[in-house]
């Protein structure tokens, strides 16, 4: 086994890509950051989230917004409920497809 300066060159190394989407908590109770991985040719996005289910109801995904930013606030959530969010991208082309959910707990 060779080794290089700390690194072993005989093992393959795999890329981890970054999640289309992060979600984090905002700066105050009931608030998520969305951050959205730069989507190329996009020159505008669609945000979209799904609430909790309401009474056993599951809910629909529904448009929150669009900007023309990588970044996107959502306010008045329900902290301690589960919500889902995506994201698309607006390009001359149309629309790209929206990103896998992501689930976040809102604190």
């Amino acid at each position: 086994m060779e080794r290089f300066r700390g690194f072993d060159i005989t093992k393959e190394q795999i890329a981890r890509d970054k999640a289309t989407l992060a979600v984090i908590d905002g700066s105050n109770s009931g608030v998520a950051v969305l951050i959205a991985k730069l989507i190329d040719h996009a020159g505008a996005y669609i945000w979209k989230m799904k609430s909790p289910a309401i009474a056993g109801v599951e809910q629909e995904f529904k448009i929150m917004g669009y900007s023309t930013q990588t970044r996107f606030e959502v306010a008045d959530l329900i902290p301690g409920q589960t919500y889902y969010f995506c994201v698309a991208g607006i390009t001359t082309t149309g629309n790209t497809d929206f990103c896998t959910p992501a689930p976040k707990m809102l604190i």
